[in-house]
């Protein structure tokens, strides 16, 4: 048997036609009507000539449509590359290039952008407008306005509108995709160097969100909040379950605190996810005791670790909730390890994994080697690799990147860790991450933990600065708790209490500005070092 996720389509438009299967901003989509739009949207990209292997890419806030293309474009083989909207333009066009898009999907927000990126992509991109004034084709003529001038949302010169497209009513081609045909491809961040395209196939997805289900908690027809961006794949793998379970999705386009109270409240949200400073603007906000939240029964969070103080006020505010921490990747589809509910109680911090990322998913395995590839004794710091069904098929157009990362058949996530005598997973850090201080190695995790549990520490980031004494020194970079103002000297005392001396930081540099995020909301240190590791800047602490 071959899985096909537009199968999936098909069976709930037969078994729970009338079910919901997505809202947003006052469209409801129930699982009928999705396979209608599916089938048309993918017949569409056909009568464009479009076939079998061919990618179209879509870029936009989260929105049903967005959902809708998760899916449609399977029903013909057709192959979806999730946009990072916060892309510069000549980025936008690496994307597309190294893609081969052959159709970019683009709401209002950010048509500007995609017409710019679209002329200075070498082949031809046909651009279709998502969710635009359908006005069809802006006539121009001598002495008109040309095509920088056209209105918002407007449908320019050798432009299609979505809903046109969907209303065309074409079949798609039986060339559904499955099995090991690609399904979706994110990008990564591109901290370092040109961004990669990971390719997830109809398997992956499968795979992941059948072993994400129990391991999570999800039930049957819930209702799940959409709020993390939909270009990524922890939000992305959400969309997913919500067919294979199946379950109802309400799409948030962009995450704000009075967004997700209210639809929380309105919608009587069962489950969703969160990053930790986006838990911490909830509990911050002033109405937040107003809001009827009692529907929500399961929460994942991941992406970024969270301080002691604020992982109590999660646990204190929503008592009633299943709490999940989760760790992945975007290679890995991308479920790895969670931390279970029976660890996010009153009593957590007396259960002995805190700041741990729990144990691996029941589909996957995963292992701690050695520079080697070895196998390294429990406790003992190595690099996380991982494998499993859920493991990306590599890279789009790099070979190279993907043996390297999948050698011995197994995926090196490039995070260190280690495994404790249970077989829970602790993050060290990022290998490239790590200092390397008078011959010691520094993983900046473990230092960041003890730092975050400092009363006055609301958020900290550890990065290694020039030392010409060390070769690098650990330097800690602070945004100070609401009202708290703590000296350097008070955080490396506390530091030193609780780390070996070689550890702690040197220096401590106090922020008011929020950390850099990458499109998977973790601190992009690399932004953080580079003033410091600028050679026209000494800096020796």
């Amino acid at each position: 048997m071959t899985v096909s996720l537009a199968e999936y389509i098909e069976r709930n438009a037969a078994v729970y036609p009338s079910h919901v299967a997505v809202i947003c901003e006052g469209r409801e989509t129930d699982w009928a009507r999705m396979l209608v739009r599916c089938r048309a949207i993918a017949g569409g990209l056909n009568h464009l000539g479009l076939v079998k292997g061919d990618r179209i890419a879509f870029l936009g806030l989260n929105s049903d449509w967005f959902f809708e293309c998760y899916y449609a474009p399977s029903f013909a083989g057709i192959e979806l590359v999730a946009l990072n909207y916060r892309l510069s333009a000549r980025e936008m066009v690496e994307c597309l290039v190294d893609s081969q898009a052959k159709v970019l999907l683009v709401d209002a927000h950010f048509l500007d952008l995609a017409r710019v990126a679209v002329a200075r992509c070498d082949a031809p991109v046909q651009l279709v407008l998502v969710g635009a004034q359908e006005t069809g084709p802006v006539e121009i003529g001598p002495g008109e306005i040309g095509p920088g001038e056209i209105g918002p949302g407007e449908i320019g010169p050798d432009e299609i509108g979505y809903e046109a497209l969907i209303a065309q009513g074409h079949a798609p081609s039986t060339e559904k995709g499955a099995g090991d045909d690609t399904l979706i491809i994110f990008y990564t961040g591109g901290t370092t160097g040109r961004a990669k395209g990971v390719m997830l196939s109809h398997w992956n997805i499968f795979a992941n969100s059948m072993g994400a289900a129990p391991h999570y908690g999800y039930i049957k027809h819930e209702r799940h909040l959409i709020i993390g961006p939909m270009f990524h794949t922890a939000a992305g793998s959400r969309i997913y379950s919500c067919a294979l379970m199946p379950g109802e999705a309400v799409v948030q386009p962009k995450f704000t605190v009075e967004g997700f109270l209210s639809l929380t409240q309105t919608h009587r949200i069962s489950s969703t996810q969160f990053v930790p400073a986006m838990m911490q603007a909830v509990l911050e906000h002033p109405d937040f005791t107003k809001y009827d939240l009692s529907s929500l029964r399961q929460m994942t969070w991941g992406a970024s670790s969270t301080s002691e103080a604020l992982l109590h006020r999660i646990v204190k505010a929503f008592p009633h909730v299943d709490l999940v921490h989760g760790y992945g990747a975007t290679e890995a589809a991308p479920v790895i390890t969670g931390l279970g509910p029976a660890y996010h109680r009153a009593d957590f911090a007396e259960r002995g994994k805190l700041g741990s990322v729990g144990y691996p998913a029941m589909h996957v395995d995963v292992r701690i080697f050695d520079e080697q590839d070895r196998e390294v004794r429990r406790g003992e710091i190595g690099e996380i690799v991982v494998r499993g069904p859920n493991v990306m098929k590599g890279y789009l157009n790099m070979p190279d990147a993907t043996a390297e990362a999948l050698r011995g058949g197994w995926y090196h996530t490039g995070d260190a860790g280690y495994q404790d005598a249970d077989g829970c997973l602790w993050i060290s850090g990022r290998l490239k991450d790590m200092i390397i201080s008078g011959g010691e190695n520094i993983y900046p995790a473990e230092v960041e933990d003890v730092l975050s549990r400092h009363p006055d520490v609301a958020e900290v980031a550890v990065i290694g600065i020039p030392s010409t004494q060390w070769g690098e020194a650990v330097h800690a970079i602070v945004i100070r708790a609401e009202g708290a103002i703590p000296s350097e000297q008070d955080l490396i005392a506390f530091a030193r209490k609780q780390l070996a001396g070689y550890k702690c930081p040197k220096t401590v540099e106090f922020r008011t500005q929020p950390f850099p995020l990458s499109g998977a909301n973790k601190v992009l240190k690399t932004e953080l070092r580079a003033p410091y590791w600028d050679p026209r800047r000494g800096v020796d602490p």
